[in-house]
């Protein structure tokens, strides 16, 4: 049996992203189950799937692949590093997203 680490993290369980649905890729397992933990825990719903309509956030390792394509291409999905997911659970409130953005290439 596994055992483990507590978060590193000072939330308990937080509704301040209950209107996000927040996509994830380009992560190991590891590090998905991580981010939707700590994304369920702030209150938003995670899909598997982008969905065009829905989706509010993509949360991916780099500015790449179809997901990210994708986004961007919508214009109305933040497209954000894992950080910003972080830097939320660390503040224990909405962070914005501008300083967790791509740089344009």
């Amino acid at each position: 049996r596994r055992v483990r680490a507590p978060l590193p993290y000072p939330i308990s369980r937080y509704t301040f992203m209950k209107d996000f649905v927040i996509s994830l890729t380009q992560f190991s397992s590891e590090e998905t189950n991580l981010l939707h933990l700590l994304i369920g825990l702030m209150g938003a719903k995670v899909t598997r799937n982008l969905q065009l309509g829905n989706t509010s956030h993509l949360v991916c390792k780099k500015p790449e692949g179809i997901k990210y394509e994708r986004s961007v291409e919508k214009g109305s999905i933040k497209v954000v590093r894992k950080e910003w997911v972080e830097a939320c659970a660390r503040q224990g409130s909405h962070v914005p997203e501008s300083n967790y953005f791509f740089e344009a290439v």
